[in-house]
């Protein structure tokens, strides 16, 4: 099969991560990828360095015209058996030029079909340029039941993607999509042919964040402070050193601050119930504990947590270190990973790998994250928004040590079982072969 991604997002997340691996999986099983996504963008230079065929297409409100015709262009070139678009601007205009060269291949075939009056002819099907067509929704935002929404989602494409069975029920109750028409994909994970140790993780994220400072000129490096506790001035990172850490697009909807606001919570002395938290966040500084963010995302926003940090008596224990490739050895190095998303989202990709890597896990109670985290069984869950009830959990974590390790042990199973790239694209490939 030849089968188009295209996408309109210019960042490298969790719906990107999703597209790229999916698309490595089906190459592997003899399919041809092609890739529409802006020029430049992470996503279009990776699957460039893969060997896929890759369209830049700018996927603006300015361009929207523009790319448009070079879509019905590209569709009419390469007659692709699936389109599968995953952004809002790019389903409205990939879509929409499916449409259009579906319903001229159709007024051709009747035409055709008037003029042959040879019976056999007249009983052939009608060809559709592209036999499948796919809206993919990767976040689990509410929609509105606006007429464009219900042509755009029931008459512009065969199939709907989602990622959360909560999006699934809300866009068949909203929309009035056809529940034959709509299915559940949360996005696989391509776990590494082996985990790195936890123990070796841990020394080379404090090494790494030793290095990340000593590159900064305003960190004042102390040798005789290094000699002594292994530790650099203001970093104060040492082996005995634990990390607690998010992995994501660092933004205001995925509840970075909130984590933020409750790490300081837990390093504040007076904060003790409802687990003793003397042996794991000291009173004195620094602490033992460091809350590592990995990802990037709002500039404007990261700028903004920065300088708060840095007004508190804990900034050296708070660190943002960026996007990374590989964030195995993280989940690797965390005591817990969290996601407390303000907003509906599909099931995290990084809660899936942090569960496949054995890493404790704590979520806000929103969206497809109910679906994953099974509070108690597979991670623990606290309402969203609500930073004491996050901070406990995260204690309850550090702290009971024994119901953490059986919960690790659920969620590895279950991520196993169910959600690798391999049974996504497998459960994928499945519903393409219903169109064929």
């Amino acid at each position: 099969m030849i089968i188009i991604h295209t996408t309109s997002h210019r960042e490298f997340g969790g719906l990107e991560k999703r597209v790229y691996n999916e698309s490595c999986k089906m190459a592997e099983k003899g399919h041809k990828i092609v890739i529409a996504a802006p020029d430049k963008s992470p996503l279009l230079i990776k699957c460039q360095d893969r060997g896929f065929r890759c369209v830049p297409i700018e996927f603006t409100a300015k361009s929207s015209i523009k790319d448009y015709f070079v879509l019905k262009q590209l569709y009419q070139e390469l007659k692709p058996d699936v389109l599968n678009t995953h952004g809002n601007t790019d389903s409205k205009i990939a879509l929409l030029a499916a449409a259009d060269i579906t319903l001229k291949a159709n007024l051709k075939q009747q035409i055709k079909n008037q003029i042959i009056t040879d019976k056999k002819s007249n009983t052939k099907k009608n060809k559709y340029i592209i036999p499948c067509t796919i809206l993919s929704r990767h976040i689990s935002a509410d929609v509105k039941p606006s007429f464009y929404n219900k042509f755009l989602y029931n008459r512009l494409c065969n199939y709907v993607f989602t990622t959360a069975d909560y999006t699934t029920k809300h866009l068949i109750s909203t929309l009035d999509i056809n529940p034959d028409r709509i299915f559940t994909l949360p996005s696989g994970i391509l776990p590494p042919a082996e985990l790195p140790v936890r123990d070796v993780a841990r020394a080379n994220l404090a090494r790494e964040l030793i290095a990340f400072y000593s590159n900064n000129s305003n960190i004042v490096l102390s040798k005789e402070r290094e000699a002594k506790t292994g530790c650099y001035k203001n970093i104060s990172i040492s082996s005995d050193s634990r990390f607690i850490g998010f992995v994501g697009r660092v933004s205001e909807d995925k509840g970075v601050g909130d984590i933020i606001e409750a790490f300081l919570m837990l390093a504040d002395s007076s904060f003790k119930e409802p687990f003793n938290r003397e042996n794991l966040f000291n009173s004195e500084v620094p602490l033992k504990y460091h809350l590592v963010i990995v990802g990037h995302g709002d500039n404007d926003f990261i700028d903004k947590m920065k300088k708060k940090v840095n007004k508190t008596v804990h900034k050296d224990n708070i660190h943002f270190i960026g996007f990374r490739e590989d964030t195995w050895t993280y989940y690797r190095a965390f005591d817990c990973h969290i996601l407390a998303s303000r907003e509906v989202e599909g099931i995290s990709q990084s809660l899936l790998e942090a569960m496949y890597a054995c890493c404790p896990v704590a979520g806000s109670e929103i969206g497809g994250t109910c679906d994953i985290i099974k509070d108690g069984k597979t991670g623990l869950l606290f309402k969203q928004g609500q930073i004491e009830e996050m901070a406990k959990a995260i204690l309850q974590i550090l702290s009971d040590k024994s119901a953490t390790e059986k919960r690790i042990r659920q969620a590895f199973d279950i991520v196993k079982e169910n959600y690798t790239i391999e049974s996504m694209v497998n459960s994928i490939l499945s519903i393409y072969n219903r169109r064929f």
